[in-house]
C-alpha cells in the first residue's frame, strides 16, 4: 500500500454510512493528554482536513482554545490499517457554516448538543439550551501503519510546503 491507498481507505470508510468513522482525539490539559473517540462528520482528502462535533461546553473545547496541537488515531481491523495524524485543531466561529453542518444532524442526535456542562454532576434539571460545536482539523502529518503476518509496513505522510512528503519508515 502506499500513501495514497491508506487515504483512500480512510476517505471510502468515512463515506460509507455503516463505515468506520470513529477515531481518538488526543488534546492536552495543563497536567496530562486527554484523550477520547469522536465521530468524523466529514474528510476532505483534497484539503487534509477533518470536522468533527461536539458540545460547546466539553472540555475538549477548552482544551483546544488552549492548545490548538492535537493527535487523531484510527483503525481499521479488518484490513489491521492504523493512520495516526498530528493535526492544527480550529474551533469554527462562521455561524453560517455552523448552521450547515447543524442542518445535517440526524434530529435523534441533537440531544447530545443540549443542556449543561458534559462532566457536570448529575441533575434531573438540565436545560434544553443549545450548545453545538463544529471543530476542524488541518492535518499536517499522517503515520500509515499496515500490521501483516510476514511484515509491518509504516508510512509518514509530512506536510511540506505545498504537498506531502512519503517516506517509508521502521514500523
Amino acid at each position: 500500500m502506499t500513501s495514497s491507498d491508506f487515504l483512500e481507505l480512510f476517505y471510502r470508510e468515512t463515506l460509507k454510512p455503516k463505515g468506520i468513522r470513529y477515531i481518538n482525539l488526543a488534546t492536552n490539559t495543563q497536567d496530562f493528554p486527554n484523550s477520547r473517540t469522536v465521530i468524523i462528520r466529514k474528510f476532505d482528502k483534497s484539503k487534509h482536513e477533518l470536522i468533527i462535533y461536539t458540545h460547546a461546553l466539553s472540555d475538549k473545547v477548552q482544551e483546544i482554545v488552549n492548545n490548538p496541537l492535537v493527535s487523531l488515531c484510527w483503525y481499521q481491523p479488518k484490513k489491521q490499517v492504523q493512520i495516526q495524524m498530528k493535526a492544527h485543531a480550529f474551533i469554527v466561529k462562521d455561524k453560517e457554516v455552523i448552521e450547515d453542518h447543524f442542518k445535517k444532524v440526524n434530529p435523534h442526535s441533537m440531544k447530545d448538543y443540549l443542556g449543561i456542562k458534559p462532566g457536570s454532576l448529575y441533575s434531573n434539571e438540565n436545560n434544553q439550551d443549545q450548545h453545538f460545536c463544529v471543530i476542524r482539523f488541518e492535518i499536517s502529518e499522517y503515520s500509515f501503519l499496515q500490521l501483516g503476518k510476514e511484515e509491518h509496513l509504516k508510512f509518514v505522510y509530512l506536510k511540506q510546503g505545498g504537498g506531502f512528503t512519503e517516506q517509508r519508515v521502521i514500523p
